[in-house]
Order: C-alpha cells, then structure tokens, then sequence
C-alpha cells in the first residue's frame, strides 16, 4: 500500500470521535483504569485505544499510539488487549485485563548490524466501587512482564542476548461524575516492585 495512504488512514483513524465513552449512566460506565467494560455489541473508537465488546463479560481492543508511531517511525509495534468481567453487580465490579506489546528494532552501520525484539505482557486486576451515585473508587494491580533478544553482529564478532524483568503496580482512581458528559478523576500509581533484570548472552567469532 502506498505510504501516503497508510498514513492518511492512521490520522483518519486517530481523528474519530469516540462513541462508547461520550456519556456515562448506569449501564455506560468509564471503562479506562476501571472494572467496567463495554456491554455486548458497543464499538469505541477513540483517540488512544478502539475497543469492541464481544460480551457482557468480554471486551478486546488495541491502543491507537503504537500504530500511528510506526507509521513515521518505521517501526509498527502491533498491541491487543482482553478484559473479561468476573463481577457485574453496579456497586462492585471485577475484572481481570491483560494486554500484550511487542517491538522489532533493527540498527546498521559502517561495522555491523543488529536488531532485537521486545515483548511487554502486563496483566492487571481491577476494581470499580461506587461509594456515591456520583463518587466512584477504582483500584488496580499490574503485573508487567518485560523480555528482550538482540543479535549484534560487529566485524566478525557476532553477539546474542536476551534480558528478563517484571514489576509490580498499585493504582488508584477517584471519579467524581459531574453529569452524563463530564466526570472528574484524581488517579495516581506507585511501583512497589521491580525485578532485578537478568541478562544471558553468547558471542561467537564467524571465520568469513
């Protein structure tokens, strides 16, 4: 396809309005950084993530940003994501969201060449609690897994590696719903926990 093209559908799809999430009630809740989702059949497109839900208790989407850098940065980072409701009650929700990254760098030179890929797999358990008919807690814990390779290969030193993480996350989130439009939120997160990374590598010399 050509570039103009693609990168004219990306902005197109970057300057949709959203649909889902433009008015909150009883059955419309906020659905980013909260247990709620989107009910059967409901389409968001907005400006950082589309999402489809498939089922009351099932939402997939993907998040727009990654797309739309690859098409000026050359280099596409695909991303999906999955929430499932394991609560719907209105007063309590519980739902379990995993998402999952992935990146290929490449990098050449005079000497050498290289590349390596990168995978994020975060999984997060969140909570919806409406204290008030207008005053909302929502909670969440993320566990992010990180694993990169790279190969680098400099004269006829050829190198390879791979590096493992993961952490630990706590947020929270206050909604303070003004009317069906306009809610105001006060959300902040800490990260109690990250795993020293382990790193394994090898090199082998090549006789060309």
């Amino acid at each position: 396809m050509d570039r103009s093209i693609t990168t004219a559908l990306a902005v197109a799809l970057v300057l949709i309005p959203s649909q889902a999430s433009a008015y909150h009630d009883e059955k419309h809740r906020l659905i980013d950084y909260s247990a709620h989702a989107l009910n059967g059949g409901e389409l968001r497109l907005g400006l950082f993530e589309q999402n489809l839900g498939v089922h009351r208790y099932v939402q997939i989407g993907t998040e727009t940003l990654p797309w739309v850098a690859g098409v000026f940065l050359r280099e596409v980072t695909p991303n999906a994501n999955l929430k499932l409701g394991l609560l719907r009650t209105g007063v309590l929700d519980l739902s379990l969201r995993g998402a999952i990254y992935y990146a290929n760098v490449a990098a050449e030179n005079a000497r050498g060449s290289g590349g390596g890929d990168l995978w994020i797999v975060p999984v997060s358990l969140y909570t919806s609690t409406r204290l008030l008919p207008w005053l909302s807690v929502h909670t969440e814990v993320t566990y992010a897994w990180l694993s990169a390779g790279a190969k680098v290969d400099v004269d006829r030193l050829s190198v390879r590696g791979t590096g493992l993480s993961s952490s630990l996350q706590l947020g929270v989130m206050l909604e303070a719903r003004v009317n069906e439009v306009l809610a105001v939120t006060l959300r902040g997160r800490m990260q109690p926990y990250l795993a020293p990374t382990v790193v394994r590598s090898r090199s082998s010399e090549s006789d060309s």
